[in-house]
């Protein structure tokens, strides 16, 4: 018998604290300026 109930963890609930959000405008120079500082921190 299989029972989907929809209680349980969802993905957000999971994962919660484990990430950073970013908000930027509509555009692919607001995401190369706020993605290029991040990446190159991570390199190091």
């Amino acid at each position: 018998m299989l029972v989907i109930t929809g209680e349980g963890l969802k993905t957000l609930d999971a994962v919660r604290g484990t990430f950073e959000a970013f908000e930027i405008d509509a555009s692919f120079d607001a995401f190369e300026a706020e993605v290029e500082p991040v990446t190159a921190g991570a390199a190091s």
